[in-house]
This record gives structure tokens, C-alpha cells and sequence, in this order.
């Protein structure tokens, strides 16, 4: 629309006619968004404010429109809702102009869940564990796998885990940032024996020979004797990987014959020449006062650095000449013998006293070795003076074993 004008200037004598074209004058210059780029979550809603210039033009009505409304909405306000996974164009228009903002719209992960949330492996046992991201739609579904101690177990890229020592480990699987977890420890099944040659020692001050035999390389475990013995520990520290204690001769001899009845092999405890024999190290020996070395704190968990906390788990002290863990310390030993105050001088594979016919009590004295996580070092060494012997009917939180077998 035009308006015409006739201007009168009296001074000059003048007369002006022009025409204003109105519509010009007050036209919209510009559109512009206040975000060029938005990201949502499905769900997620925003606001997007249009500036229109100039501020006096005539029609500053801005419309919404969404390039696809099946991934982003938007209404007469300029409020943006994200619908479905994609990218779409929202445009804010005002006369013949416009400015237009991205909008990217994804899933994002809700949780996840995995299939186990604990499990117990043998060493060298591996097993799969199973993710789940929720929502199913989510765009980034990646999970990543993680070991708290890869000392003890081991994930891949797949969740496929590794036992690899004794102990206790949490594997997590993580996505977005959720995260979900599986507690697993790892326990021995079978009983490991080392070897020992036979040779000549010294016990209590007389010379002795022996025959070569096998000791275990651990004391029994919780786990080992629960395999045996049915689902239940008698321990007073809980553990599967903690040697079992408050355990008398007899529940031991009980323990025994099952498990040569399963195994079909002849375990047994070592005697007290063998036990000090193998503490010693056989013929590797370095006559150390503690087995596998003169820092008690090395190889043996005692009152000092193990105290009120109980036995610990087997294996996690250094081991000695011949590879066996925790013969000083943790807990004590029993043996198979009865006390004897000396053995006769170069007997061969010499044992403790036999039962007395005259005595009908159910009680001997019986051999225990090693020291324990209960007393001070010097108890923990593995000669004299740390010889002691208890009733064969006594259960302490501090009395477990460790089997024998002959070659």
C-alpha cells in the first residue's frame, strides 16, 4: 500500500509530492533461532525461542514446523518434543523469512541387568556372563566389561570370565551409565599335593630318614571340605577359601574316609617328622626358622598382622622352598601322631606312640603344628620349642588340617 503526500513549503515557494511505500518500511528482516542445534533424549522436550526483526515490523507471527514429525514435534510456541531415534529440521518462519535449528533425538540406555549376580569358579574354570540393556531400543548398546581384581578373575570383551587365583572379585558390566554387577569367587576343587623326596632331618634334636610322599600344597579349605562333607561348614570364620578350623581328630578321620571313598586313593594326615620335614623344605631346605623364610611376616598370618580379623584365605602368604603356603601360621595343624617327648635316632619314617591298651578314655594328645593367626610369631616357628599337642577332642577356631599320602 502506497500513500501520497503534497508538502507546501511556504519559505522556498515549493511544492513536494512523493509516495511512502508503508508495507516496505515495516517488512521482516530477519528470523533468528536462539539454538542452531538441539540433542534429546526420547521423551525430552525444549524450548526454542525465534527473534524477529524489526520490532516494529508488521507481521512478527512466527510459525513451527517440523521437518518429520514422526522424530521431532513442534508446536505454535516453539516448544520441541523428541518422539522417535533420527534427526529432523525444525523451522521457525515469519513473513517470507526463516531460520531453522538440527535436532538429533536418541535412546539412551534405562539399565541393565546381568544374568548372575554371583558365582563361584574353580581356578581355570571359565564361564559366560550375560548383559541386558533396557531399553531394547537403545541406540548405544555398547557394554563394557570390568575385573576388580584381575589377580583373581579375568573378563573379556564378551563377558566370558576367567578364574585365575583364590579370592574374591566383582565383575561389572557397564553401559551408558548404568551398571550392573556379579560377585565371584574362586575356590579350589581338588587338592593339590607337592612332592617331597625323601631324605634325612633332624626332629627334636635326634636324625631321622624319610620316605618320599606328597603333603598338600594348601591347608583344606572350606570349600574342599563342604565337597566332602555335604553343603556345611563347622568353621567358625566363614569362607570358602579360609582353611576350615574348629575341627577335632575325629571329625578329621570322618573327613578322610570320605574322601578316599570318592577319590578311591589313600589321603591321611602327615605325620609330625613329615609335616616338620615339608615345613622345612625337604632337601631344598634353607633352614629357615619360619617355613620359607626368617620374616615371619612373610610367609605366616599371626596375631602381629593377622589378629582379630581370624584365618585368612589360604595361599596369600609367599610359600616356602618346596611351593606349600601357610605351613607357618593361619591356623594350626593337626598331625597324625600322639605326642612324643623324642623319636629314636635313625629310625626311618618314625611316628608318634602307640595307644596305651590300658587307657579306655577317648582323649589323646595329639601333635599340632604351625603355629596360628591367633598367637605370636615365635609360636609360628617350625622346630623346637614350637612343638604342642592338644586333646584329640578339641574344636578351636584356630585348629584345621592339611592331608598326606604316601608314594
Amino acid at each position: 500500500m502506497k500513500k501520497c503526500l503534497s508538502i507546501v513549503l511556504p519559505a522556498a515557494l515549493l511544492l513536494f509530492t512523493g509516495c511512502i511505500d508503508a508495507d516496505s518500511n515495516y517488512a521482516v528482516r530477519s528470523v533468528t533461532l536462539d539454538n542452531y542445534f538441539l540433542y534429546l533424549n526420547i521423551g525430552q522436550k525444549a524450548a526454542l525461542a525465534a527473534t524477529v526483526l524489526p520490532s516494529n515490523a508488521n507481521n512478527r507471527t512466527v510459525s513451527w514446523s517440523s521437518s518429520d514429525d514422526r522424530i521431532v514435534k513442534v508446536d505454535a510456541y516453539g516448544r520441541v518434543t523428541a518422539v522417535a531415534s533420527g534427526t529432523a529440521i525444525v523451522t521457525a518462519s515469519a513473513g517470507k523469512l526463516s531460520d531453522y535449528c538440527d535436532v538429533w533425538v536418541s535412546q539412551p540406555v534405562r539399565g541393565i541387568s546381568v544374568s548372575r549376580m554371583s558365582l563361584e569358579l574353580i581356578v581355570g574354570e571359565n564361564a559366560p556372563l550375560v548383559a541386558t540393556v533396557s531399553p531394547s531400543n537403545a541406540d548405544d548398546k555398547t557394554v563394557v566389561w570390568s575385573s576388580s581384581n584381575s589377580r583373581i578373575a579375568t573378563v573379556n570383551a564378551s563377558g566370558r570370565i576367567t578364574a585365575v587365583a583364590l579370592g574374591e572379585a566383582t565383575i561389572t558390566a557397564t553401559a551408558g551409565a548404568y551398571g550392573a554387577t556379579c560377585q565371584v569367587e574362586v575356590v579350589m576343587q581338588d587338592i593339590p599335593m607337592v612332592a617331597i623326596a625323601g631324605g634325612v632331618t633332624e626332629i627334636n634334636g635326634t636324625m631321622v630318614s624319610m620316605s618320599s610322599f606328597k603333603i598338600g600344597k594348601y591347608e583344606v579349605t572350606q570349600s574342599q571340605w563342604k565337597k566332602v562333607m555335604g553343603n556345611t561348614s563347622p568353621s567358625a570364620f566363614k569362607g570358602n577359601n579360609l582353611p576350615v578350623e574348629s575341627v577335632n581328630f575325629t571329625d578329621i578321620q570322618r573327613f578322610l574316609a570320605r574322601l578316599n571313598q570318592q577319590t578311591k586313593a589313600n589321603y591321611r594326615l602327615p605325620t609330625e617328622v613329615e609335616w616338620e620335614y615339608a615345613a622345612k623344605g625337604g632337601q631344598d631346605t634353607h633352614n629357615y626358622q619360619y617355613s620359607g623364610s626368617n620374616n615371619v611376616d612373610d610367609v605366616a598370618w599371626y596375631q602381629q598382622n593377622g589378629g582379630a580379623a581370624g584365618p585368612q584365605i589360604v595361599g596369600t602368604k609367599a610359600p616356602n622352598e618346596l611351593g606349600i603356603y601357610d605351613m607357618s601360621g593361619n591356623v594350626f595343624e593337626w598331625c597324625s601322631d600322639r605326642f612324643s617327648d623324642i623319636y629314636p635316632s635313625g629310625t626311618t619314617d618314625p611316628t608318634g606312640p602307640d595307644p596305651d591298651p590300658d587307657d579306655t578314655s577317648l582323649e589323646t594328645d595329639q601333635m599340632i603344628r604351625g603355629g596360628c593367626w591367633q598367637y605370636t610369631g615365635p609360636v609360628c616357628a617350625i622346630s623346637v620349642p614350637a612343638r604342642y599337642y592338644v586333646p584329640s577332642n578339641t574344636r578351636e577356631n584356630y585348629l584345621g588340617f592339611r592331608v598326606a599320602h604316601s608314594l
